[in-house]
């Protein structure tokens, strides 16, 4: 034989014998018998397939190594493996060569597939508003790298924003989805009126001044494009002028104001004595039948002879009023009646005492009328001499004709009467 099993460590020498007389003994041999060592792997926490790889560890006694399909010295390759359960051996040898192994299964879960729906570009005047959009729910977002719940374009400002979203598993793996959004700035836009002061009850004017073109107006008095002073009525009026950036959609506004002031009243013609006025205004311009009278653009006003005449005043906002109803004019102190050879009323207008001065020949001494504007007789009053003296401060404000009359009934044409 040329081998030999033993049951236990001891000292051995072999006899050889050729089965008669003769033998012969070896030298003696020493055999040492040694116990395998004790391996154990502590069980592997779960991990995620997002990691490249995983450091293996856990093996006792320290000094070994790992085995597995996906593993590279104490690596374990996830970028090779993917997701799934994997077996793992930790090999140990003494320092006599005798071995033992242990093994635990490693376990890489899959990453939750995250989704972020896509935002469109925004103006730098929007809302802020909630992120949203990531799937599933329940994950949080960054803006820029900083956490945030919510985008805020003015906070922002315009520019190309980074948008992520990620989400976290109950396996604790996590899983990222970005997207980038554009915030764009809002066109500039000026409105400078060229035309910024109307009178009331002008034509429709045109509105400019706006850059860029292609806007929309709006404001009191606006119809499309051109300002109405006859719609918008006396006062400061704001015109706002949008436009809106078919590029990006953004709009922007700018606003510029109106003045629409009001014209002088309709002047009412007052004579006293032989001249003819008119209320106070910054500029006055009288008419008779054949137009304006040349350098007669005073307060008052004294014709060189009788006849019909008008006045239209401009304020001084340039603003001119109707013309004033024609008044005629006679010199005052003289009847148109022949029977009358004087008549003289003064103050015209009046506002208390209304002085009446006659000068009859042979004439009884007559009486007064004073008409109002419907034609109602408002006053009668008996000429007890030739100075007399009536009070009409009774009377409402406002414009009368006077007739003086005689016992005879013949009457002179009126005279225009101003109480005030």
């Amino acid at each position: 034989m040329s081998s030999i099993k033993v049951a236990s460590a001891g000292n051995y020498s072999m006899i050889l014998s050729n089965g008669s007389t003769c033998n012969d003994t070896s030298n003696v041999l020493v055999v040492k018998y040694f116990n395998n060592p004790s391996a154990s792997l502590a069980p592997f926490t779960s991990t995620c397939a997002s990691e490249f790889s995983v450091q293996l560890s856990g093996g006792s006694p320290a000094g070994g190594s790992f085995s597995s399909n996906y593993s590279s010295g104490n690596l374990f390759v996830i970028n090779n493996s993917g997701a799934g359960l994997f077996k793992v051996t930790y090999t140990y040898t003494d320092t006599v060569g005798c071995s033992d192994t242990a093994s635990q299964f490693l376990r890489v879960d899959t990453v939750p597939q995250v989704t972020l729906m896509n935002k469109g570009a925004v103006c730098i005047d929007s809302t802020a508003h909630p992120l949203t959009g990531g799937m599933p729910s329940g994950g949080s977002y960054l803006v820029n790298g900083a956490t945030s719940t919510n985008f805020d374009a003015a906070t922002l400002g315009s520019g190309t924003h980074t948008i992520k979203y990620t989400y976290t598993d109950a396996n604790s793996c996590s899983a990222s989805d970005s997207i980038s959004t554009i915030v764009h700035p809002l066109p500039t836009v000026t409105l400078r009126l060229l035309g910024k002061k109307f009178c009331e009850g002008d034509p429709l004017s045109s509105l400019d001044g706006n850059n860029p073109t292609g806007g929309v107006f709006s404001g009191n008095g606006v119809v499309g494009f051109n300002f109405n002073p006859k719609v918008s009525g006396v006062g400061s009026h704001p015109i706002n002028y949008v436009f809106t950036d078919r590029g990006t959609g953004c709009s922007n506004m700018a606003t510029d104001t109106i003045e629409v002031n009001a014209k002088p009243a309709k002047p009412i013609i007052s004579q006293n004595g032989n001249t003819l006025s008119s209320p106070n205004s910054s500029s006055y311009q009288w008419y008779d039948r054949n137009g304006a009278i040349s350098g007669e653009t005073k307060k008052d006003f004294n014709p060189k002879r009788d006849g019909t005449y008008s006045l239209v005043i401009t304020n001084l906002e340039g603003c001119v009023s109707e013309s004033s109803d024609e008044f005629d004019y006679s010199t005052v102190g003289f009847s148109k009646n022949d029977k009358f050879e004087s008549f003289r009323l003064y103050p015209n207008p009046a506002s208390g005492i209304l002085n009446v001065d006659l000068r009859i020949d042979n004439v009884e001494f007559s009486a007064i009328k004073v008409v109002d504007l419907t034609g109602r007789i408002v006053m009668e009053y008996e000429l007890s001499d030739e100075h007399n003296e009536i009070d009409v401060s009774y009377l409402n404000n406002g414009m009368y004709s006077v007739v003086l009359t005689n016992r005879q009934g013949t009457r002179t044409e009126p005279f225009q009467l101003i109480v005030q």
